[in-house]
């Protein structure tokens, strides 16, 4: 009986010992992950030999290069996990995987952070989980955040704590009063501002038409440094606006183009003054943020429906706030001082901030505290862009639904990794003998596939990328049980704004549905004169008021034609009436009043005359025979 319990014992023994590891062409599979050589057991079979290039992190050496410090300000960053095709392949019992999973905590000194995380993947696939669990954790002062959804204002915002900044169509929002900041404060917002709204015509954009938008502002500032805010803002929209009209109607193209896209943004500018004359909105200025610790939040809220307006105004804002943030204490990090910048949906701020805002997110605010937690689905097509996100970010992580440039990137900074393997050959002699032989086999293969990024996106899992570490594993960030504390949006309601900006908005009326479909005809050259003459009465002993227009144009249902531009030709110009003068002798005029007054009250006659004698724009005056002193020398009416 003992023999057969021994039997079975050795039997049990030498099936778990040959089939606990096995070696399929150089690549290591155990059942028991412990039992394997160390460096050797990542979240994807490695190659046993390694001659060149990256490998799959072990997990027991990711526990001791990324432990937890109790002692340091440590940031909770994710778990190990496991590729299943590995899993499956190796045997793992499912206690043994979930224990390893569950137990390798990877963990970050925050001061790293000040060296970049650049976060890549679509919408759904854990992103939000990665920021959430980050912005829950105790290691930061303050975070400016962009919040495209207004998620983060719903889980995170605190009244009297933080503030939402969106030119005030958020009840609660404050609104950020540029007029009191400094003049290059000023000039890097309204720099990056314009690039933002150009676009890619920015490189067609004239220093000088830039410079003019900066230096009202300067000027504004400087002469009426003492007046109140709402005094200030008062006189920039006021010079905004008429310097936008003054541009648009120059011959510059480059000033067209800006006042042009100028007007896009002007009605957010328009709200910002309204609530803070009208509305008694709070404001702040940028550095009064930067007081504030107890994680403090600024919200940049990008509403949807305002965010092409709002776009290029936080670029510009976010530009700034760097400025502000490089002028404050260079020793920050080093205290724990950490500002948190969350700029998710980075590619529509990075593709138009100037240099210098780039290398201060990315370089310079380092020792400052700045630590950029950056989200893109693609890259950007500058190179030079492109080089600052691979290259100077701390980790790069990798979500589902990453675009292929993205993946393609990953495998170039990967690249090929070179390993060998002997290659048994067994053969059979013709007395039936088997001979084995070993052959040395040298290969290279790419560590990452886009087999595992398609994958990452149904699990909510992500590739852990430290470039200067030589890092890369697969991890996972658990889900956060986050409670709405704070509603999304509550919109301001703007009619009383609408109804003040478009006080003097008129309609045609119609009596009938069928007029609606009516356009209105162009007006033939006897019936464009008719209406002058019209109007002339109108205008005759007095200017007429806004009233008076109003009412003529309802009358003759011109209320969407510019009166000025319609009866430009008949108006009197100065300069066409001298060139007549010079032309006709005072006989030759004398002569052809006489015509004139006959044919007065026949406006086909007068129209007729006019056309002839080409004096468009040369009446009443033309006709005036008033002497240097002021005295009339003959009676023009009664001349025959």
């Amino acid at each position: 009986m003992m023999d057969l319990i021994l039997f079975a014992a050795a039997l049990f023994f030498t099936i778990w010992y040959f089939d606990r590891k096995r070696m399929e062409q150089g690549f290591l599979f155990y059942r028991r992950p412990l039992l394997a050589p160390r460096g050797t057991f990542g979240s994807a079979p490695n190659p046993k030999n390694i001659i060149q290039g990256y490998k799959w992190i072990d997990y027991r050496d990711l526990k001791i290069k990324f432990k937890h410090d109790k002692n340091t300000n440590t940031v909770y960053l994710d778990n190990f996990r496991f590729f299943d095709h590995f899993v499956e392949k190796s045997k793992i019992p499912e206690g043994v995987k979930n224990k390893i999973e569950k137990e390798t905590v990877i963990s970050l000194d925050a001061n790293k952070l000040t060296q970049g995380v650049c976060i890549f993947g679509a919408t759904g696939t854990g992103k939000s989980e990665m920021y959430y669990s980050l912005i829950t954790q105790n290691w930061y002062m303050r975070a400016l955040i962009h919040d495209i959804k207004q998620d983060f204002i719903k889980f995170f915002y605190k009244k009297n704590r933080d503030i939402i900044y969106n030119g005030g169509l958020d009840e609660r929002s404050h609104i950020w009063d540029f007029m009191s900041e400094s003049p290059h404060i000023q000039q890097a917002f309204f720099t990056n501002l314009l690039s933002s709204m150009l676009g890619e015509k920015k490189d067609y954009f004239s220093q000088a038409a830039q410079k003019r938008f900066t230096d009202t502002t300067k000027a504004i500032v400087s002469i009426y440094k003492d007046e109140s805010t709402e005094k200030k803002w008062m006189l920039f929209l006021t010079a905004i606006k008429d310097l936008i009209a003054s541009m648009s109607s120059g011959e510059s193209k480059s000033d067209g183009d800006v006042s042009k896209t100028m007007d896009q943004i002007l009605e957010i500018f328009e709200l910002s003054a309204y609530f803070i004359i009208k509305g008694k909105r709070k404001t702040f200025v940028i550095e009064d943020f930067f007081k504030r610790d107890s994680q403090a939040k600024l919200y940049l809220s990008n509403i949807e429906a305002y965010k092409p307006a709002l776009t290029p105004i936080f670029t510009g804002f976010i530009a700034a706030f760097t400025m502000v943030h490089a002028s404050l204490d260079s020793y920050a990090a080093k205290k724990g001082d950490y500002t948190f910048y969350l700029l998710d949906e980075y590619l529509g701020f990075l593709n138009y901030l100037d240099k210098d805002t780039v290398d201060r997110i990315h370089l310079r605010l380092r020792s400052y505290g700045c630590c950029p937690i950056s989200g893109l689905q693609k890259l950007p097509e500058k190179q030079e862009l492109k080089d600052t996100i691979l290259s100077s970010n701390y980790l790069l992580m990798y979500f589902g639904g990453s675009g292929k440039d993205v993946v393609d990137s990953l495998s170039d900074k990967l690249g090929k990794t070179e390993y060998w393997y002997e290659e048994e050959n067994l053969s059979v002699d013709h007395k039936k003998n088997k001979n084995r032989s070993y052959s040395k086999q040298q290969k290279s293969m790419t560590l990452f596939s886009n087999d595992m990024m398609h994958g990452l996106g149904e699990s909510y899992s992500h590739i852990s990328f430290f470039p200067l570490l030589t890092t890369i594993y697969r991890g996972y960030t658990p889900q956060i049980p986050l409670k709405q504390i704070a509603e999304d949006i509550v919109a301001t309601n703007i009619d009383e704004f609408y109804k003040l900006k478009y006080k003097d908005f008129t309609v045609r009326e119609v009596s009938s549905f069928e007029e609606i479909f009516e356009t209105q005809k162009k007006l033939s050259k006897i019936e464009e004169y008719k209406l002058w003459k019209k109007f002339q009465k109108t205008a005759e002993n007095k200017k007429p008021s806004d009233d008076d227009l109003a009412k003529f144009k309802k009358e003759n249902k011109l209320e969407e034609v510019d009166l000025e531009l319609l009866f430009k030709k008949y108006i009197l110009d100065k300069q066409i009436l001298d060139n007549k003068m010079k032309l006709f002798s005072l006989n030759e005029r004398v002569e052809l009043n006489g015509k004139w007054q006959k044919i007065q009250g026949d406006p086909e006659q007068e129209l007729k005359f006019i056309e002839e004698h080409n004096l468009f724009g040369a009446l009443p005056g033309f006709f005036d025979f008033k002497t240097n002193s002021g005295e009339i020398d003959f009676d023009a009416e009664n001349w025959e």
